[in-house]
């Protein structure tokens, strides 16, 4: 389900995770220019302009997302979604789709991890418990 609040209204989102609990994968078919703030480039000889969320070209056909995954993750928490049902729907669901082992975490595992603030922003992220990235 691309869950960025624009191919997707909240109102559908948010009833197809409470319809399917645990069984909807959550992604983005995010763009190139997602997450950089661009308001307006040129992809394959045609101008892309976002507004409101939403990558459109001239004549308002959608041309991807510019949704993030922590994006993704602060829009189902900011439709009542909880933290742990978000997190499963944003990548709980797609690993047990492709028939991938459970995340977890344990004393002595190398850390892949994102930490979010009380705003659910990204902070810091850590791979192979080596900070990758520090906000």
């Amino acid at each position: 389900l691309i869950a960025d609040m624009v191919h997707t209204s909240p109102e559908v989102v948010a009833l197809t995770l409470a319809a399917a609990r645990g069984r909807v994968a959550v992604t983005s078919d995010a763009i190139p220019p997602a997450g950089t703030g661009s308001r307006a480039w040129e992809e394959h000889g045609r101008e892309v302009v976002v507004a409101d969320g939403a990558a459109r070209l001239a004549d308002g056909t959608l041309a991807g997302s510019v949704a993030t995954p922590d994006g993704l993750y602060r829009g189902l928490v900011g439709l009542g979604v909880a933290p742990a049902a978000a997190a499963d729907a944003c990548g709980g669901a797609a690993r047990r789709l492709l028939g991938l082992p459970e995340v977890r975490l344990r004393p002595g595992d190398p850390a892949d991890l994102v930490v979010l603030d009380d705003d659910l922003a990204v902070r810091r992220t850590l791979v192979g418990g080596v900070e990758a990235h520090a906000a």
